[in-house]
């Protein structure tokens, strides 16, 4: 093998030389753009995740105001709001993990996932309980609601 480097003129051993220094760039450039491909790639999942975040947020606000609505008023519109913003979270609220998971934010989603939907049952409630004109009940599911409405934001937004 030295002996064929040898024999090489100098111009075939400059055209080997600079074709593996080409090589050798391709190739650390196609490292560095599939490199920035995956960061890419991650950036975007956090921003969908953070928008899924502060959507579930305001979903969550949009149905504590339409129960404490319908708390108010037991008309037939605030019911149907009421009806319409737990959909709509309900949905929002699949958009979360649900599996068990190593990973601290997947985890926290689960988390989330899984105070919403209590939180959906706790606002389920206390509409049956003021349709029963069962005040001392609605009264004290409402106080529960509502703290467990500040927790679920504080937990949305520990993931922010």
């Amino acid at each position: 093998m030295k002996q064929k480097i040898r024999q090489m003129s100098l111009l075939q051993k400059l055209v080997m030389l600079t074709f593996v220094s080409m090589l050798l760039v391709l190739l650390i450039n196609i490292l560095i753009f599939g490199r920035l491909n995956m960061l890419n790639r991650q950036i975007g999942d956090v921003y969908t995740d953070n928008t899924n975040l502060e959507l579930l947020g305001e979903k969550l606000d949009r149905l504590q105001q339409s129960v404490e609505d319908y708390v108010r008023s037991r008309s037939t519109n605030s019911i149907e709001a009421y009806y319409k913003e737990e959909e709509e979270f309900r949905n929002q609220v699949e958009l979360l993990n649900a599996e068990i998971s190593d990973d601290e934010i997947l985890l926290a989603e689960k988390n989330i996932r899984g105070l919403s939907e209590s939180y959906m049952k706790l606002a389920a409630d206390i509409i049956q309980a003021k349709r029963g004109r069962n005040v001392k009940k609605y009264g004290a599911l409402s106080e529960e609601a509502i703290q467990l409405r500040k927790d679920i934001s504080n937990c949305i937004e520990s993931l922010k």
